[in-house]
């Protein structure tokens, strides 16, 4: 059930790579994947696994490519077994 909802939910939500991630937040830098990894490190943003790569869903943003600002307290207060999905 999980990989069916998983599958509907990349059918119509957008999602981006973690050099996405670093360049739409105006990040500068060689290394494209340290922004989205430091963020999820912090609980600021859920990666979400894909196909062995890790996504991060457009909607977790705000206009200016930052964290949504509820999005740290919903991932602190999630259980540390909670699937991303």
């Amino acid at each position: 059930m999980n990989a069916e909802m998983g599958r509907e939910f990349l059918g119509v939500s957008k999602v981006r790579d973690a050099a996405a991630v670093h360049d739409r937040a105006g990040q500068e830098g060689a290394n494209e994947s340290r922004t989205a990894a430091a963020w999820r490190k912090s609980d600021r943003i859920p990666g979400l696994p894909v196909s062995g790569k890790t996504v991060y869903p457009d909607v977790r943003f705000d206009a200016d490519g930052q964290p949504g600002p509820l999005m740290q307290h919903v991932l602190r207060t999630w259980p540390s077994d909670l699937s991303a999905w």
